[in-house]
């Protein structure tokens, strides 16, 4: 793994005085040192993709160039896909059997999905117009755009936003969770290497209560996107209102299952265990409450926990572990606090509930 991770602003790696520790969940270890943005990093990131979109090139290239770019880009994530599974596991706790064979293949998958669909959305369509008017549909870019990306899936939703940012012409300034700042910045270098013009892709490290305001409320950015909590995305809206642009908010969630008594009982099982522990639980689709109807509940709940009994708990580098840590010290004392609140209203806890006593 890279001990150093620069940042990457309009082609160039740059190393800051400030840097950051990134800590391995699964160990509480260092596993490397990030810089850090600063406000002159986060104005030279405004500048340059500011410039690149308003006189730089790549709002000139065809799509079939841009398409050239968009291959480049996942080909490159295949050819580092090892490292980079082992980059995520160590930065998120991931379990690496999910990092090998979900996170890292549905990134470059991605990029691939996009490159080889995108014509279809942005080509010239065909309007049908009475015989005496005529009709062009035109699509342009949003201009400088700047994307905020999660802890719990760093590449993946980093790709998903990347993609289709750039497929529809637009400059980037990425900006991962500064907890899990790693992936990101490999893919800058990734980006790098498939020659994208300088100022296109920018990937800024740091903590969002640090840059956020001077990255939203900037009137050179034109659109927003942004994956987290509520109260975050509460205070990006606060940001965005100096210097109204478009902004795409896709905020925490509170998931809730039904099962009913004609329902294939191993399916809802499994599907619901699958629900809530993937990824340790820590996703905005993870099925946090379950409904089931009186019928079956017993025996919903008996197979239900016979199973959860089973996961197996480790280290996030055997391809054994099914669940791996959470992301933090500060995520796993508010998990507990959840479940002391509950138990105190009456809840029972029919499985662990704790943290293991196994470091």
């Amino acid at each position: 793994m890279t001990s150093k991770c620069p940042l990457y602003i309009n082609g160039e790696f740059i190393e800051t005085q400030e840097k950051q520790n990134i800590i391995n969940p699964s160990t509480g270890k260092v596993i490397s040192e990030a810089s850090l943005a600063g406000e002159k990093e986060v104005e030279f990131a405004l500048a340059s993709a500011r410039n690149a979109f308003d006189n730089g090139p790549w709002t000139q290239f065809s799509l079939l160039q841009r398409k050239e770019f968009i291959q480049k880009i996942a080909q490159g994530i295949l050819d580092n896909a090892a490292e980079l599974a082992q980059i995520e596991m160590q930065n998120a706790g991931k379990p690496i059997k999910e990092t090998t064979f979900m996170d890292i293949p549905s990134s470059a998958k991605t990029f691939e999905f996009m490159a080889q669909n995108f014509l279809d959305y942005l080509g010239e369509p065909e309007l049908k117009v009475l015989e005496e008017a005529k009709a062009q549909l035109i699509y342009e870019p949003q201009g400088v755009v700047v994307l905020i990306i999660p802890w719990n899936y760093p590449l993946l939703i980093a790709c998903w936003k990347l993609a289709s940012a750039l497929a529809a012409g637009n400059t980037v300034i990425l900006k991962p969770s500064s907890l899990t700042p790693l992936t990101a910045l490999e893919l800058a270098r990734i980006i790098h290497n498939a020659a994208i013009p300088p100022g296109v892709v920018n990937v800024i490290n740091a903590s969002g209560s640090k840059i956020g305001e001077a990255l939203c409320s900037d009137k050179r950015v034109d659109m927003i996107s942004f994956t987290g909590s509520n109260e975050t995305g509460r205070q990006i809206l606060q940001y965005s209102s100096k210097n109204v642009k478009k902004l795409l908010m896709e905020l925490g969630g509170k998931s809730a299952s039904l099962i009913f008594n004609d329902v294939d009982l191993d399916t809802a099982v499994n599907s619901s265990l699958t629900s809530i522990f993937l990824n340790q639980g820590q996703m905005c689709t993870a099925m946090s409450r379950i409904f089931v109807q009186e019928g079956i509940y017993e025996k919903f709940i008996l197979a239900f926990v016979e199973k959860a009994k089973r996961i197996n708990l480790g280290l996030a580098d055997d391809f054994q572990t099914q669940l791996g840590p959470l992301i933090s010290e500060g995520q796993r004392k508010k998990v507990i606090a959840y479940i002391d609140k509950a138990k105190t209203e009456g809840a029972k806890v029919l499985c662990r509930g704790k943290i293991p006593e196994n470091p």
